[in-house]
C-alpha cells in the first residue's frame, strides 16, 4: 500500500505543481454551466467561487495548458458573459497570478 501512493506522488509531482489563475466576475446563475463546460476539457484547469456575493470565481489551470485556457477564457467572455477582474488578494506560494491572461 505505500508503494502505491509513492507511485501516485510520482504521478502528480512536476512542472505543473503550480498553477496560473485568473479571476472573473460571473452571473451567478452561470457558474454551473461555467463549470460544466470546464470538466468537458478534462486536465485544463478548473474553477472555485472566492465571493458568491458578486460572483468572482478563480480559473486555475496548469501553465502548460495556457494556450487553451486563453481561448476557454474568451469563450466565457463571449458565451458566459464573464468579465476579467484583478486578484482579489494576494496569491501565495500555491499559485501565482495569470497577469498575461488577465490584461
Amino acid at each position: 500500500m505505500v508503494r502505491r501512493s509513492r507511485e501516485k506522488n510520482r504521478e502528480t509531482s512536476g512542472g505543473d505543481r503550480e498553477f496560473a489563475r485568473c479571476y472573473l466576475r460571473v452571473d451567478r446563475s452561470r457558474i454551473a454551466g461555467i463549470r460544466f463546460l470546464l470538466e468537458a476539457y478534462d486536465g485544463v484547469g478548473f474553477i472555485r467561487t472566492i465571493d458568491a456575493g458578486p460572483a468572482v470565481i478563480e480559473f486555475s489551470y496548469p501553465p502548460s495548458q495556457g494556450a487553451l485556457a486563453a481561448r476557454l477564457l474568451e469563450v466565457l467572455r463571449r458565451e458566459f458573459g464573464a468579465d476579467r477582474v484583478p486578484a482579489p488578494f494576494a496569491v501565495g506560494a500555491v499559485g501565482k497570478p495569470a497577469e498575461e491572461l488577465t490584461r
